[in-house]
């Protein structure tokens, strides 16, 4: 008895690739700012949300982010003392 081969019709149309998943789509690129970013305070060394940041001072031109009343009066008071610029 000879075995009878299926036709190529019948695998193009029970594949593998019919049952798989289908690739999500890319998410589209957003051309928002980001919202979530954080600053460093220069004073005590805490990130701080910059969105959301109740205490902030302008030093050279850049804003400067705190995370307490305390540590702003701190900056305020003597500011030559901390760091310009911390990385986070």
């Amino acid at each position: 008895m000879r075995a009878k081969l299926l036709s190529p019709r019948f695998w193009s149309r029970y594949s593998c690739r019919t049952w798989a998943a289908p690739t999500p789509p890319e998410p589209p690129k957003s051309t928002l700012p980001v919202l979530n970013q954080e600053a460093r305070d220069p004073v005590c060394g805490m990130t701080v949300n910059v969105s959301g940041a109740k205490y902030k001072s302008e030093h050279q031109g850049s804003q400067v982010y705190f995370c307490c009343a305390g540590c702003k009066q701190a900056f305020d008071r003597q500011p030559d003392k901390y760091p310009s610029s911390i990385s986070i």
